[in-house]
């Protein structure tokens, strides 16, 4: 059977045309000149998948072959099947409501579902409902078109735009010609200008870099290797340096053409500011670090030239005294630090002991100002 469409929205069959019922006006025959078009081009080589279901039992009534393709249900399943049946359980109370709000609406109108198919996956699907009379019955005629890549491609989309929009670093995307495609609010506050002012502009105009920089060689890098990662200096709107790491890759289609390029600049002035803060303070420590070294070990080397003084003075007061004991009793009644007594008790008196020439000795500080050349021996 195949059916036709007045312009009154009445479906009717091609072998019963001249029986045929007009809108509001059931037993008048339809004129030839009101049937707008055969349904057969319409419904049956759609390539969109297309049924007609009855309003009452919700039953399908008919179905073309691209619904049978792409549900997996056979032409038979379909026509024993309701409209109920290729929607998940969930769904179905929010179809009955939705058919009880729209039954007397006679305009086409779409909206979106989730139905399910054969094999039990289930889909997006946008449909286009159209009120009409089927055989003396009141039908509806459904186009259906499976969204749901494109949902999915929307859900992405506004992931990746939520990330864009909260991330803190500046992205910025351009073509393959280096003209700006993309430019998030990060971008917009680490170089001053906003999206509007610069999209599908050259990128060169506004990712200034510091003079010594080349910026060719770095387009060149990019478009040979399709990465890089460079630490640049760029220069802001209102001329203020700042220093960016920067990590650009080629976005490739799914031909594996190249299709343009992404950039990710990290705003790193700041840290690179904290680090030379951090590398003065530290020099600073060791500068100070290396300075109490040297003063530890004048200070060592004062107290070793002292206790070396004390040595030769005594060495030179037994020298006089003839023995160790009339030094030490010498020495002890003309009030040697007690400390340096017990060298003389050790010491034997058969030493030979040859002095330098000359020594100066203040005793009241301990120290010697001057030991003149010399060497000295000591031998049993």
């Amino acid at each position: 059977m195949r059916p036709v469409l007045t312009e009154h929205s009445q479906v009717v069959s091609m072998s019963n045309l001249e029986n045929a019922t007009v809108g509001s006006h059931p037993g008048k025959p339809v004129p030839p000149r009101e049937v707008l078009f055969d349904f057969e081009g319409l419904f049956e080589f759609n390539p969109q998948p297309m049924w007609i279901f009855d309003l009452e039992t919700l039953a399908f009534l008919e179905v073309n072959d691209a619904a049978i393709g792409h549900y997996g249900f056979s032409r038979d399943e379909f026509l024993h099947m309701t409209i109920k049946d290729i929607r998940p359980v969930l769904e179905v109370p929010r179809l009955l409501g939705h058919l009880e709000r729209t039954v007397d609406n006679p305009r086409p109108y779409t909206s979106c579902w989730r139905h399910q198919k054969k094999d039990g996956t289930v889909i997006d699907s946008e449909v286009t409902w159209l009120k009409v009379v089927f055989s003396g019955r009141p039908a509806k005629v459904a186009i259906a078109s499976d969204v749901t890549e494109r949902k999915r491609t929307e859900a992405q989309s506004g992931y990746h735009s939520f990330l864009l929009a909260t991330i803190t670093d500046a992205v910025v995307a351009c073509d393959v010609d280096f003209v700006l495609t993309g430019w998030n609010p990060a971008a917009e506050t680490t170089y001053g200008w906003k999206a509007a002012e610069v999209l599908g502009r050259p990128a060169a105009d506004f990712i200034v870099e510091d003079a010594a920089c080349d910026w060719n060689e770095r387009i060149r890098e990019l478009v040979e290797k399709g990465r890089m990662c460079v630490e640049a200096t760029h220069v802001r709107r209102n001329g203020a340096r700042l220093r960016v790491e920067a990590r650009a890759t080629a976005l490739t289609a799914a031909s594996g053409d190249r299709v343009g390029y992404v950039s990710v600049n990290r705003d790193i002035t700041e840290r690179r500011r904290s680090e030379d803060v951090v590398r003065a303070l530290l020099k600073q420590v060791v500068g100070a670090q290396e300075e109490e070294r040297r003063r530890v070990a004048r200070e060592l080397h004062d107290d070793a030239a002292q206790t070396l003084a004390a040595l030769l003075v005594k060495l030179r007061a037994v020298e006089e005294a003839g023995s160790v004991a009339t030094a030490a009793a010498n020495d002890g009644a003309a009030g040697t630090p007690a400390p340096l007594m017990p060298m003389y008790a050790s010491m034997p008196a058969s030493r030979a002991i040859a002095l330098p020439d000359r020594l100066n000795w203040r005793s009241n500080t301990g120290r010697a100002d001057k030991l003149a050349a010399g060497t000295f021996t000591i031998t049993s």
